[in-house]
């Protein structure tokens, strides 16, 4: 059956404008989804603050301390609310002596809560009292975040990582719902839903009072952006085959770049999160037209039996790559898939598939972890880049150049090395990384930078290649199934990212790292017993996958061959050929009639 098919689409174009032009509409998916997975960045900066300087005048009348003014000074820099900074402001009584130190990072001393502590210098006696009547924010060039938004500072500190757990939960629910609805219904109606709901809950979520109604905003964003970022990559990967597939794929990685790059640019302009929600979620009326400009994908179609829709998106191809539709091969087509078991056309694909026997179960569990890994790592150390030394803006920017490479280097390699190199590399450079960077002392706080930049972007790539890898392992029938799924253990690494430092807080300083960096190397292990996809055929069916049958690399020689009819005149012998001139194909003992098709064509396709 994929031989089939793959036949028909490389009669439209391979590639032709058409699909080239599509793949530049998709790929500009990218920024709806990266722009929303990356602003949580954002919403975590450090804020300092400090309790209102009306608390001094308060304070002192409870010691009964004369004073004659106050003074504010902002020696210790503030904090975040969420366990950085240290130190914080301190408010003095210049008459007596006696200092009201603001601690803005909650100790073990005085527990969870920020508290104001005083010390009377002359007396050295401490006192320690909570700040009743509020704290102040004192944001650094303007800078207005949801902390600071809803006060999520001190015992509300736990809830701005929260919004991000929260988010990354409706990604999480996003890859298993939309993963089924886009195997049954189809990906286009899938697309531009997820497309186009975001618009209108990013403009209210930028206007909400309440964190409560912002958090669920952020939920019902999460679960779209996932069916968006799913069904866009399976439908870049179904338009081509696979000689072009891999970098197709790529392709929409290297947009990504672009938009991480695009969004430091308008976190540095934009400092209000409010303003900054607005300008994220607007561009996407752009894409209104995609209605009419982005068609169903035909390999989808072609195997769920839809075949006059099927035909009219097949002629819309021919007409854009000013190629004659193929009438007679799509009647033959159309034929032959008819004639198979029409079970397999009309059943209903679900969760369970992707576990139905051995080979598919293997794949599953291994592509799980790498997702897991991958996301950990990749969100893990962005939220970390926020707070890393120098410019937070120039950072990303720096971050989203070097994945914009990264992604060029891996568009001019993919076609040519193994996946399963590819994939194995990165994790082992991400998690090297990430175990340099924890065990750098403090002192070296730039080189530490280098190395968490340097393993993002090897998670980067590791991310863009599993997209593919995915894509490729995972048959037709259960394509958006299993990329659904595999994304959704990808979501619970994000969602772990950012409760990730309370292994520094509660176990170890130099635990958050070094645990990423040692799963890196144990699931890079594991990537090896995968099946290698390089230059292999797409599945289209789970009894398509056969990890034990080899990929047979077998020149084959046509010889005018009818341009509608291939192979019709051959005949086939296991270990020879005999033909009538038309065509000539030597095999080994064990390939069958099938294996045959699959592999002239493929050689015949990639010459």
């Amino acid at each position: 059956m994929t031989t089939k098919i793959d036949h028909l689409i490389a009669r439209l174009g391979d590639p032709g404008r058409f699909q080239l032009l599509l793949s530049l509409f998709l790929g500009l998916n990218m920024f709806p989804i990266f722009f929303n997975n990356i602003v949580n960045t954002f919403y975590l900066l450090q804020t300092p603050y400090r309790c209102k300087s009306t608390i001094a005048a308060e304070m002192a009348m409870t010691y009964n301390t004369n004073y004659s003014s106050t003074s504010i000074s902002d020696d210790g820099g503030g904090g975040d609310g969420t366990g950085g900074g240290g130190g914080g402001g301190s408010l003095t009584l210049n008459s007596t002596g006696t200092k009201y130190m603001n601690l803005i990072t909650p100790s073990e001393e005085y527990g969870d809560e920020c508290l104001l502590k005083v010390i009377n210098e002359s007396t050295g006696a401490n006192y320690s009292t909570t700040c009743d009547v509020g704290w102040k924010f004192e944001p650094v060039d303007n800078e207005w975040t949801i902390i600071a938004e809803w006060d999520l500072i001190c015992n509300r500190s736990y809830m701005s990582s929260l919004v991000v757990t929260i988010y990354f939960l409706g990604v999480m629910v996003g890859g298993l719902l939309f993963g089924f609805l886009a195997d049954k219904f189809g990906r286009k109606p899938v697309m531009l839903i997820c497309l186009y709901i975001p618009i209108v809950l990013g403009t209210i979520a930028a206007h909400v009072q309440h964190y409560e109604i912002f958090s669920v905003l952020r939920f019902l964003t999460g679960i779209c952006i996932q069916g968006l970022q799913t069904t866009t990559f399976v439908m870049t990967m179904e338009l081509y085959l696979t000689k072009y597939r891999a970098r197709a794929g790529i392709f929409v990685a290297v947009v990504i770049g672009t938009v991480v790059m695009t969004l430091a640019g308008l976190g540095y302009l934009l400092r209000n999160w409010r303003h900054l929600q607005m300008a994220i979620s607007l561009p996407s009326l752009l894409a209104i037209p995609y209605i009419f400009i982005i068609p169903e994908s035909l390999r989808w179609l072609l195997l769920r039996g839809r075949f006059p829709e099927a035909e009219l998106v097949a002629k819309r191809m021919s007409i854009a790559n000013s190629l004659e539709f193929p009438k007679e091969l799509f009647d033959r087509v159309k034929e032959e898939m008819s004639a198979d078991d029409p079970a397999q056309m009309t059943r209903q694909y679900g969760f369970t598939d992707i576990f139905s026997k051995p080979n598919i179960r293997k794949i599953s569990i291994i592509m799980f972890l790498l997702w897991f890994t991958a996301a950990l790592g990749y969100y893990g150390i962005s939220l970390k880049i926020s707070n890393l030394v120098g410019n937070k803006y120039l950072n990303l920017f720096v971050g989203g150049l070097l994945e914009f490479i990264v992604y060029l280097v891996l568009f001019c390699m993919i076609a040519r090395l193994p996946r399963k190199f590819i994939v194995t590399g990165c994790l082992i450079i991400g998690g090297a990384c990430c175990i340099t960077a924890q065990l750098i002392p403090t002192i070296q706080n730039i080189l530490s930078s280098v190395f968490f930049i340097i393993g993002r972007c090897a998670y980067a790539g590791l991310m863009s290649t599993l997209f593919v890898y995915t894509s490729e392992l995972f048959p037709t029938v259960v394509r958006n199934i299993g990329l659904g799924t595999c994304l959704v253990w990808g979501r619970i690494g994000g969602i772990l990212s950012p409760q990730i430092s309370l292994l520094h807080k509660y176990v170890h300083p130099l635990m958050p790292f070094l645990c990423l960096g040692a799963l890196s190397f144990i699931t890079g292990g594991l990537s090896l017993l995968l099946p290698e996809t390089k230059d292999s055929k797409f599945p289209d069916n789970i009894d398509d996958l056969d990890m034990s049958k080899p990929v047979y690399n077998i020149p084959v020689i046509i010889v005018d061959e009818p341009q509608d009819t291939p192979f019709q005149n051959s005949t086939i012998v296991n270990g020879t050929g005999t033909t009538n001139g038309t065509t000539t194909a030597i095999l080994p003992p064990d390939v069958t009639f099938e294996d045959t098709t699959a592999v002239t064509e493929e050689s015949k396709l990639n010459s």
